[in-house]
């Protein structure tokens, strides 16, 4: 028992550690999260400047919260975590999507894990749904059967397959 302050001590440290980097990487993921908005946001405007330094700072982003979780590979599967990188998934796709161009990044030049590649995929093909694809058309909101619009707690709306866009 003459070790038992040791061994606490030495816990204390680690566990510490720990929390310094899960605090570090939650904080690290909503701002990787609130860049990837932006960016999204940038590509629909098509303002593919701005898209492409936002593609930048979010890879970067994204690499810096990798490395700052490789020792705590509990940490790098939580769910704020995986999140934010479905985030850079999404805006990666949305943007490869609405520039036009024919190939998406791979998961692993995201360094993405295959559900997370997936989810962020398909959060980008919801962001891309409603959007009509002619660039001068705009998205008119849903109507309830009778012609009036649709009511705000989302009752008499029609299904989503009688929405027209046009």
């Amino acid at each position: 028992m003459d070790n038992l302050g040791d061994i606490t001590e030495s816990l204390r440290g680690a566990m510490a550690a720990r929390t310094a980097a899960r605090d570090a990487a939650l904080a690290a993921s909503r701002e990787l999260i609130r860049h990837c908005s932006g960016c999204i946001r940038a590509a629909h405007r098509r303002e593919w400047d701005q898209v492409d330094a936002q593609l930048g700072v979010i890879a970067a982003d994204a690499a810096t919260l990798r490395a700052g979780l490789a020792e705590y590979p509990e940490l790098y599967h939580s769910g704020y975590v995986q999140d934010a990188l479905k985030e850079v998934v999404e805006a990666h796709a949305a943007s490869a999507i609405l520039r036009g161009g024919s190939t998406l990044p791979t998961p692993d030049a995201l360094h993405a894990e295959p559900a997370t590649y997936m989810l962020g995929l398909a959060e980008a093909a919801t962001e891309l749904a409603a959007r009509d694809p002619r660039p001068d058309a705009t998205v008119r909101r849903p109507r309830a059967r009778s012609g009036t619009p649709a009511r705000r707690d989302g009752r008499h709306l029609r299904s989503a397959r009688h929405v027209r866009l046009s």
